[in-house]
């Protein structure tokens, strides 16, 4: 004789249909619609009575209990208001203690069933408990599902301001709906593990639930449309019309997770039976957007895919061609960007070149980038609006960065500001030689935030413009003559006319010195070594080191061939004895 393990016969408990027992609060504000199967299904599902070995007792118990609880169907289906609310809650009762017997009894049947072959009689009458009760949850299904389409035709008549409550009914009689199915499942099961033919019953049942999964994944497409519809109008709706949209949008995002779910355990259901949910499961993918491991499923995989590039050709042969002209278009505009930023680039240079003020070359290689860079920038604002981005978010985003940056960047704003301040009263141009900022050579080139300056050894500098305009700038060649200071010393014995003549000759005779101003050549000082003169000439600036070195080198030669000494520290060492006399 076959003997069921005892795991797969105490699922049984599935047949004890909903999770919980609904109070009396719950049923009275349902106002008494509630489904009787339900209830008992709930119930049903109730702890069991403390086992007893008596399986005579425990059968008939549990039939007695099963019977009182069902005959309440009769009753609460003549009742309305108030009392069908009491019938319902007294048949709550009934069904707990119904499930208790139920439970009870499918316990002992596995107990002795393990120890010794259980009375045939006692097994007959327990699956005919169980048919008599997946029988009764079929009709139940039945019933939810007509009550499922009345409510949705009364809220089609309905009024806005009743929608809630309609949607609140709906909502239980789903959730009632799923739980049988499930609980029919379960009962399935328990069933098969007891021995009974359930050929019919399964056929019957999976039939049931093809139609409920087929309802639910209709019931996401509309939903998921219905957000669609809500997203579009709330691209041009008013702020009192945008705020009712979000609301709207609010309360059917939530009913697509309750119908998203609902159809996720219904796919389970399916798949448990051996049947593909590969489509729904496609569609609760799509409907989240989330991906799950349901992704691995071959079928699933396969058909995201088929739909994605569905929708992508189908996309491109209606948008295709305002692409080609719109990439075509931004790509001129932006060439057009291009161009005229070359165009501004030399008027202004022309325009700079023929001003009557002279500018300097920082100055102007300033005003040639920038107007480069914002016809370029005009230019690609202009592309993107074509290919219709919206350009005011990046217009605002780029200002929100620029107030954050400012804060996070103060020392290289501190830079723009000198280099603002440096362009405008132009200490220095390109090609200037410089002492500024700690570091000394000629301008090479200069941004808004940095001066690069070459060193006479040709090293490159990089100093930011506050250092600069923080500290002495000296410019070396900003003007175009320069006087050259240069100090020649004679000891005391030399003729003092005679050298200040030598060295008035060898100024004179120099090319390159000017006339005017007129060299300065003076005895300056006696120091402890030498009689001093300065000699100071003056020379075009970019003559200045020439002169220098010329005179320095003339004047060494003059002195020798003219006898004149040019003296260099002395010190005379005294030493003195111990005891003795200096000498």
């Amino acid at each position: 004789m076959h003997k069921p393990s005892i795991f797969p016969l105490l699922s049984v408990l599935g047949l004890l249909l909903l999770a919980t027992t609904p109070t009396v609060t719950e049923v009275r504000a349902a106002d008494g619609d509630l489904p009787n199967a339900a209830v008992i299904a709930d119930a049903l599902d109730a702890e069991p009575a403390d086992s007893t070995d008596d399986l005579g007792d425990a059968l008939e118990a549990a039939r007695n209990s099963v019977d009182e609880a069902i005959s309440f169907d009769a009753r609460i289906a003549e009742a309305t208001g108030e009392q069908r609310a009491v019938l319902i809650a007294q048949q709550s009762a009934k069904a707990e203690a119904a499930g208790g017997a139920l439970f009870e009894l499918v316990e002992i049947v596995v107990l002795q069933d393990g120890e010794r072959d259980v009375p045939k009689e006692a097994r007959n009458q327990t699956s005919a408990l169980l048919d008599e009760v997946s029988a009764w949850m079929v009709r139940q299904i039945e019933l939810e599902a007509s009550e499922l389409q009345r409510v949705r035709a009364s809220r089609d008549e309905a009024a806005a301001e009743e929608y809630p409550a309609i949607d609140e009914r709906l909502g239980q009689i789903n959730g009632r709906y799923d739980q049988l199915l499930k609980s029919l499942f379960r009962t399935h099961e328990a069933r098969v593990s007891l021995g009974i033919d359930t050929t019919a019953s399964a056929a019957r049942f999976d039939e049931l639930l093809k139609e409920r999964s087929a309802e639910r994944a209709g019931a996401v497409r509309v939903t998921r449309k219905r957000l669609a519809d809500i997203d579009r109008q709330a691209a041009s709706a008013d702020e009192e019309e945008a705020k009712r949209l979000g609301s709207l949008r609010t309360q059917q995002t939530a009913l697509l997770g309750e119908r998203v779910e609902s159809l996720r355990a219904l796919s389970t259901l399916l798949e448990q039976r051996g049947v593909s949910a590969a489509e729904y499961r496609q569609l609760i993918i799509e409907a989240t957007g989330k991906v799950t491991v349901d992704i691995f499923n071959r079928e699933v995989a396969t058909g995201l895919f088929q739909d994605a590039w569905k929708r992508t050709k189908s996309w491109l042969s209606e948008n295709a061609p305002g692409i080609v002209f719109n990439l075509i278009l931004g790509l001129a505009i932006f060439m057009g960007g291009h161009f005229f930023g070359r165009l501004s680039q030399r008027l202004i240079r022309r325009t700079l070149a023929r001003a009557r003020t002279p500018v300097s070359r920082l100055f102007q290689d300033f005003l040639i980038s920038s107007a480069y860079r914002i016809a370029l920038s005009l230019g690609v604002l202009v592309a993107l609006s074509q290919l219709g981005v919206e350009v005011a978010p990046i217009l605002a985003g780029l200002g929100v960065a620029s107030f954050i940056v400012g804060f996070a960047l103060q020392d290289t704003l501190s830079n723009f500001a000198a280099g603002m301040l440096i362009l405008a009263y132009r200490p220095f141009d390109v090609g200037d030689v410089v002492n500024a900022g700690g570091v000394a050579g000629r301008v090479d080139a200069m941004t808004l935030v940095s001066t690069t300056v070459l060193t006479f050894d040709n090293q490159r500098l990089i100093v930011p413009n506050r250092k600069i305009w923080g500290d002495v700038i000296t410019n070396v060649t900003a003007e175009s003559v320069r006087r050259v200071d240069l100090k020649f010393g004679i000891s005391y014995g030399d003729n003092i006319e005679q050298a200040e003549r030598v060295l008035r000759e060898i100024v004179e005779s120099h090319p390159k010195i000017l006339e005017t101003p007129e060299p300065v050549i003076r005895l300056h000082e006696l120091g402890d070594s030498s009689v001093n003169f300065v000699v100071r000439p003056w020379a075009a600036t970019v003559d200045y080191w020439e002169v220098y070195w010329d005179l320095t080198r003339e004047v060494k030669h003059r002195f020798d061939a003219e006898g004149i000494s040019i003296p260099f520290p002395q010190r005379d060492v005294h030493f003195y004895p111990e005891g003795g006399a200096s000498s």
